[in-house]
């Protein structure tokens, strides 16, 4: 198997909604060949869980099937759903891919300014209208 890919998802809240900063890097290269910023506006419909998964499904575009897929987050899903996380990234990548997911506190990188930003242009758009 070749080298792995990280997949680093920082998840910030206000009261308004959720920004998910994504970021994913080769390994040994600290730079991401892709990174962005997604909004979830808070609702009955979309949880933090389900913003979450969105935005993993999004990253799945960009991934290969063929490499070590490292998922790293700092919301708490990342701990209690380990396994269901996991099994969804094999339904989107198919079944031969090889995820790993892990939980952090703090991830280190662009994820949370990226969180930022999202929350902060949602934030400023909302108050324009």
């Amino acid at each position: 198997m070749s080298e792995s890919i990280r997949v680093k998802v920082t998840a910030i809240t206000n009261d308004i909604g959720w920004g998910i900063g994504l970021e994913l890097v080769n390994e040994g290269h600290d730079v991401p060949y892709y990174a962005g910023s997604y909004f979830y506006q808070r609702s009955v419909r979309n949880s933090a869980t389900k913003s979450i998964y969105k935005t993993i499904e999004r990253a799945c575009e960009y991934l290969p099937a063929d490499r070590e897929i490292v998922i790293e987050g700092t919301h708490p899903i990342f701990e209690h759903q380990k396994i269901k996380l996991s099994r969804r990234i094999r339904e989107v990548l198919g079944e031969e891919a090889n995820v790993l997911v892990f939980h952090y506190r703090q991830l280190y990188g662009q994820g949370r300014a990226l969180a930022e930003d999202a929350l902060k242009h949602r934030s400023t758009t909302d108050e324009r209208l």
